[in-house]
């Protein structure tokens, strides 16, 4: 991400990006990732969580 976003304020000419700024957007981006995965994942978390009750 951090390179996309250095090529495009090359390609439009704008001023560097600030570092800290990339950052910022790569942390959040990561995060939902994760919470995308934790969304995809809690319904098959809960059957996997179900069956083992009932094999308890």
């Amino acid at each position: 991400m951090r390179r996309a976003l250095e090529e495009l304020s090359v390609e439009l000419a704008l001023p560097e990006i600030p570092l800290s700024l990339i950052e910022k957007l790569e942390n959040e981006a990561s995060c939902a990732d994760e919470k995308l995965k934790l969304r995809i994942a809690e319904p098959f978390l809960r059957l996997t969580a179900k069956a083992a009750v009932k094999f308890t």
